[in-house]
């Protein structure tokens, strides 16, 4: 299945590439007589701007892939960060609640700390 469509990809390119700027200039002349040199010379101007198309295609194509990686990646920076400001605050409420002595300071800092993981979770 490879093998064929590498075929295909092939006979397009060949024809893209090889015939349609002969086609092209021929249609452009319109059967008015011109050296053979400059039908050639023409019909390579023609490649050349079908390649500089492609090359085109191709920088856009890299420039997008980049700039969706870019994003992607720094999805996974904000999400990594939250949940290291989520876990230093769980960190600091519990030395506040161990400090204190009190249970009760520990607990209501625990809750705060469930609470910070919710919004970071809504996030």
């Amino acid at each position: 299945m490879v093998l064929l469509a590498g075929a295909a990809g092939l006979v397009v390119r060949g024809t893209v590439f090889v015939l349609l700027p002969g086609v092209v200039v021929d249609h452009e002349l319109a059967g008015t007589s011109v050296a053979a040199q400059d039908r050639l010379k023409a019909v390579n101007d023609v490649r050349t701007t079908l390649l500089q198309m492609v090359g085109g295609l191709v920088v856009l194509f890299g420039a997008y892939a980049t700039w969706r990686q870019l994003r992607v990646s720094q999805d996974g920076l904000r999400a990594t960060q939250g949940g290291y400001v989520t876990d230093r605050f769980s960190r600091a409420v519990d030395q506040l609640g161990s400090t204190a002595g009190s249970r009760c300071s520990g607990v209501r800092g625990r809750v705060y700390a469930d609470i910070r993981r919710a919004g970071a979770a809504e996030e």
